[in-house]
């Protein structure tokens, strides 16, 4: 038996964190398949399924499966599955189905005991078809209840947040009235594309439309019912149950799509998919028991996670790292090989944290590789080929080190592929070392380790290119709460960028058809209106989706039905096959398509006039404007691309609208219509002044000032908050601009909607009812809560939980330091301030990454609707942190326990637990360090003077010896007299202001312990 071991680690390690800094570590665009199938799943393309529909189904199995296994919703974990299908030595015998499971995080007792319910479940319901029992309803109601139980965490956290997300759709007022019928795109054959969501109401056309508008609100308001209702594990499964039949009706999709609220709509319509994802799951495993042979023998095996390897303390500079792959350090190979947004110099910089950062810390093994390795540890060489089903299941798509893994792992025709990969490469990755192997495996894992390397080099010494940054959820779906897109970089959504730019890479078709986001993918049971195909021969066209046996015939890649398909498919095809990637012009389609701002890149806004937009307003507009261009009058991306490149969009736009009646002219039409010159200027995008808005609401006499003249500092603020509300921002603790204005306002205590529409809500309806006068004096006053509730404005403001208690402290006295935390983990500031430092142990930290990890904990923590933030204080007045995030997250890292340790508890103080503990060590310390001063400064003193007087009275005796000159005597004697008089007032007073000093600290500190 021989070992593989990882030769020269720090080769390798440096290489990754080289490869980290291109593109932010984004390497490739995401190498998802474009083949769709009816069931939203993300399975392989034409070169990665083997046997058509049964290979596609046991991949879509592992999938799901691996999707079960994480019963707390995280961005970081990741769990994979593979299947063995094993027999005994006569070929006669069972089949017998292992299925092996790994995670990046470690198997808990509630993780066991689920394993073996779900085995013991499935294995009754393979064993029913040898059996031929008629009726496992009983057992199939058990796994579906288990399922529930196993998968609480999520579903509570999806329920709490379609609350939230339900109360803004049903705000907006898409509950009250009926949406106007828009007309489907019409297909090849000139009829009208239809969906029969209800037998009873018929096809949906525009005599049906309202009673389809009817039954969505009806499923809508079912959902409100079920969220009101007492008990919490009814709750869970009456939403799972309903969301899953519903999610798929396209007369939802409409009613929600209509919502003038774009980013509520969309953000209710992710939650009905993820919450109604578990039954789609739960349908996969039934069906997968019942048709993949040797379930009835079914076990599943938890892989012991490998020891994680430890990195190397000493870890090569930049200019050896570059030495690996041939190039020196120099200015154009850092712009050429690593950034061009460096130099020598700070490449180096950037380099050098990397390297610190990772050093000596623990390198774990991912899942994919986890699997790989005991399969090859366990299995017979002879039998792998033929046992080991070649498929990894994936919670998510692999990362960019785990791909370029399996990729080069090829033994003997044994390969491995997955779901596919982001694209994004992590530095906290490594390939464990592993005895107990033969040493022809010892011998192949090193040569494909070498070309691993090779495959590593040759991205290294390709110029940098921008990759696009990818979302690593199944279905390209980043689960977030997007923001409201605004001008340019403003309020920018880095989630919901991901997940655009995942499209842009060649994403889905289930999700462009659907026009919002997809649900981490289903095989869900036949539905009464569903057509099956038959399997190889013909598929659904892309465009149209009709049945065709007909390829595109450019790439031989999606069903395309005819060529003018292949021309018109929007987006999801048309630019892949014809260019590569996508441009602008299929960027604005698509974001008018799924009704949502956010997928607008900077190219974009560039090249469509959003950047010539002076507010918020006017870019929902022009939004609003080319929505009714591409969906109402049928306008595509190739005309869009060619109106733009011949500078004649303003003109086609209005030519466009022109032909139709004047009357049917929407809002967006006319305020376009009366300010069309600011787009057709040729200029750059206009110097937008933010408080030309809010200048009429001054005095007369300020009217003309600039704004560093306002005075006082708290009217100043007011207008900066009248400029940025009045123009539909809010501030942002992430610019410069506004940070102060987050926290003096009480921003910092909304949550989610509270803070991006409810809170801000409050404020512009306050301006409307109230001076600015009385604005910036009740500031000023800290009465701003007396002046809303005055205003008729206090039912809304107590949406947002301690609002009140927040504004109502006067803001020179110290505030709960769990705010400045918030505000911090919302910032892009890296050292925190001096109350978070030493109040949620950030004084811990050694390493910028350690800063960065524990702002990313508390930042999941406070984003949760169910964590109070008061509570969280609470904890770190009792010293109780790590506990405390603990429950609120069980797979909390131990290595968290040191870094949120602080110098607490408080005992017996409750009169101080508003404030903050900081601010009363804040005290102690200064009136200690003022005594130590004084106390330090008066021994030297004594040390440093005291010889000069002896010196002094030694040289005036001398004097009077040598020269008998008594009045210099006199002089000598008068001054010594002076000195010591004054010198020991000072001492006494000194010692006298230290004491008092010392007893005040004294006093604190009892307050304290």
């Amino acid at each position: 038996m021989a070992k593989f071991q990882l030769y020269n680690p720090e080769q390798f390690i440096s290489l990754v964190n080289l490869l980290s800094l291109r593109n932010g570590g984004q390497l490739q665009p995401s190498n998802q398949e474009e083949e769709e199938h009816e069931d939203d799943e993300i399975c392989g393309d034409d070169s990665t399924v083997w046997g058509g529909k049964e290979d596609e189904f046991k991949q879509r199995f592992l999938d799901r499966f691996a999707e079960i296994m994480l019963r707390v919703k995280s961005r970081k974990h990741v769990c994979s599955v593979a299947l063995r299908e094993s027999r005994d030595q006569c070929l006669n015998g069972d089949v017998k189905i292992s299925l092996f499971v790994a995670r990046d995080v470690n198997f808990e007792h509630v993780d066991e005991k689920f394993r073996r319910r779900l085995e013991k479940l499935l294995a009754a319901i393979g064993a029913s078809v040898y059996e031929e029992q008629n009726d496992i309803s009983a057992v199939k109601q058990e796994l579906w209840e288990e399922l529930l139980r196993f998968y609480q965490p999520r579903l509570d956290f999806y329920a709490d947040r379609l609350r939230d997300n339900l109360k803004a759709f049903k705000a907006a007022g898409s509950l009250d009235s009926i949406p106007l019928y828009t007309p489907q795109p019409q297909s090849d054959y000139s009829e009208q594309r239809t969906f029969w969501d209800e037998s009873c109401v018929g096809p949906y056309s525009e005599a049906t439309h309202d009673d389809y508008m009817k039954l969505a609100q009806k499923h809508i308001l079912e959902l409100d019912t079920i969220l009101c209702t007492g008990d919490r594990a009814t709750q869970r499964r009456l939403l799972a149950e309903h969301t899953y039949s519903i999610r798929r009706a396209k007369s939802l999709r409409i009613l929600i799509n209509s919502c003038p609220n774009f980013s509520a709509g969309h953000r209710l319509l992710s939650d009905i998919l993820f919450l109604g994802h578990l039954m789609s799951c739960y349908y996969t495993l039934v069906e997968a028991a019942l048709d993949i042979p040797g379930f009835a023998h079914l076990s599943i095996i938890f892989v012991k996670s490998p020891a994680p390897r430890d990195c190397p303390a000493a870890l090569p500079p930049l200019a050896n790292a570059m030495e690996f792959f041939g190039q020196t350090l120099n200015p154009t190979s850092v712009k050429k090989f690593i950034s061009e947004k460096l130099d020598v110099i700070s490449a180096e910089r950037a380099f050098k944290q990397l390297q610190d950062t990772i050093s000596r810390k623990h390198l774990p093994t991912h899942a994919e590789l986890q699997l790989v390795f005991h399969i090859i540890r366990t299995v017979d060489i002879d039998t792998m080929n033929r046992e080991v089903y070649p498929y990894i299941g994936c919670s998510k798509l692999s990362c960019f080190l785990c791909a370029a893994f399996l990729e080069s792992f090829n033994h003997h025709g044994v390969t491995f592929t997955t779901r596919g990969s982001h694209g994004k490469i992590y530095t906290l990755w490594s390939i464990p070392d592993m005895d107990g192997l033969c040493e022809d495996m010892v011998a192949f894992l090193h040569a494909a380790l070498i070309r691993m390397l090779n495959l590593l080099i040759r991205e290294m010494t390709m110029p940098v290119m921008t990759a696009a940054h990818v979302a690593e959820s199944p279905a390209g779906v980043t689960d977030y709460n997007p923001q409201p897109p605004f001008v340019r970089q403003y309020h920018r959504n880095p989630a919901a960028q991901r997940e655009f730019d995942f499209l842009r890479a060649g994403a889905p078709e289930n999700l462009i058809r659907n026009f919002g986001p997809v649900e981490v993918g289903a095989r869900d049971a036949p539905r009464a209106f569903e057509h099956r195909k038959a399997p190889g021969l013909s598929g659904e066209c892309r465009h149209c989706e009709r049945e065709t046996a007909r390829k595109c015939s450019r790439c031989r890649g999606p069903w395309m039905c005819s060529e003018r398909c292949e021309n018109e498919c929007h987006y999801g095809h048309t630019s892949e096959c014809a260019m590569g990637r996508p441009d602008t012009a299929d960027h604005l389609l698509w974001a008018c398509r799924t009704l949502w701002l956010g997928y607008l890149d900077d190219d974009t806004r560039q090249d469509f006039g959003f950047t010539k937009c002076s507010s918020v307003y006017d870019v929902e507009r022009l939004f609003g404007l080319y929505v009714g261009l591409t969906l109402s009058l049928g306008v595509e991306s190739r005309e869009l691309r060619k109106w733009q490149k011949e500078g004649t969009l303003t003109e086609n736009i209005m030519a466009k609208y022109e032909t139709i009646p004047e009357n049917r002219h929407s809002e967006c039409y006319r305020w376009f219509h009366k300010t069309f010159g600011v787009f057709n200027s040729r200029s750059g995008p206009p110097n937008l002044d933010l408080l030309k808005i809010a200048r009429p609401y001054l005095k007369p006499a300020d009217r003309g000032r600039e704004f560093h003249q306002l005075v006082p500092v708290e009217k100043r603020n007011s207008f900066l908050l009248y400029g940025l509300l009045l123009n539909g921002y809010h501030p942002n603790p992430s610019l410069p601009l506004c940070n102060d204005l987050y926290f003096e306002f009480g921003f910092v205590t909304g949550r989610g909607l509270e803070g991006e529409e409810v809170l801000p809500g409050v404020y512009r309806s306050l301006i409307s009812r109230c001076s600015f006068t009385e604005f910036w004096t009740a500031f000023q006053s800290n009465n701003l809560i007396g002046l809303m509730d005055e205003k008729g404005l206090g039912p809304e403001r107590k949406k947002v939980l301690h609002f009140e208690d927040f504004m109502k402290i006067k803001r020179n006295y110290p505030r709960p330091s769990v705010w400045r935390l918030r505000h911090f983990v919302h910032s892009r500031d890296v050292d925190p301030p001096l109350s978070v430092f030493m109040d949620y142990g950030f004084f811990n930290c050694v390493t910028v990454g350690e800063v960065f990890s524990l702002k990313e904990v508390y930042q999941e923590l406070l984003e949760s609707p169910r964590v109070d933030p008061m509570e969280l204080h609470a904890a770190c007045i009792k010293g109780n942190l790590y506990n405390f995030a603990r429950r609120h997250n069980p797979n909390l890292e131990q290595r968290f326990k040191t870094l949120m340790t602080n110098i607490y508890p408080l005992r017996n103080n409750t009169q101080w637990a508003v404030a903050s503990p900081s601010f009363l060590l804040f005290l102690v310390l200064f009136f200690v360090s003022v005594s130590f001063t004084n106390l330090w400064s008066t021994l030297m003193f004594l040390v440093f003077y005291s010889p000069w007087i002896l010196f002094t009275h030694l040289w005036g005796t001398l004097m009077f010896l040598v020269f008998h000159f008594p009045w210099i005597l006199f002089m000598y004697l008068w001054g010594t007299l002076m000195f010591l008089v004054f010198s020991f007032i000072s001492i006494l007073f000194t010692w006298l202001w230290s004491t008092l000093k010392l007893l005040v600290a004294l006093s604190f500190l009892s307050i304290l312990l």
